[in-house]
């Protein structure tokens, strides 16, 4: 998972309650900036959690994950909110957390 999407995560209200993951580099994390052309560093202050936290933070709005034939996955809702598709099924149900306003 991304640095960016753990961030939104916790901004998010998910729980950080566990020790943050160190991402790169003993602790810290290295993000590519685009406007700098070169990676910029800070310190991991958010955690990044595990597919099994992820789908038990989504409760009952989570359904399913599947993987498509393009190599992504999709994290199926039971309610309307859309099908989040992403990389990894960590990030497809991350997305799906972000997506129902879960807390």
């Amino acid at each position: 998972m991304t640095y960016k999407l753990a961030k939104k995560l916790k901004e998010a209200g998910f729980s950080q309650s566990k020790t943050p993951t160190a991402y790169t580099n003993e602790g810290r994390l290295t993000e590519w900036c685009p406007e700098c052309d070169d990676y910029t560093w800070g310190e991991i202050d958010c955690v990044n959690p595990t597919l099994s936290e992820l789908i038990q933070a989504c409760g009952d709005d989570f359904h399913s994950l599947v993987k498509r034939q393009d190599g992504f996955w999709d994290a199926v809702p039971n309610a309307n909110v859309g099908t989040p598709t992403a990389k990894t099924p960590e990030e497809a149900v991350a997305e799906l957390y972000l997506s129902t306003g879960q807390k």
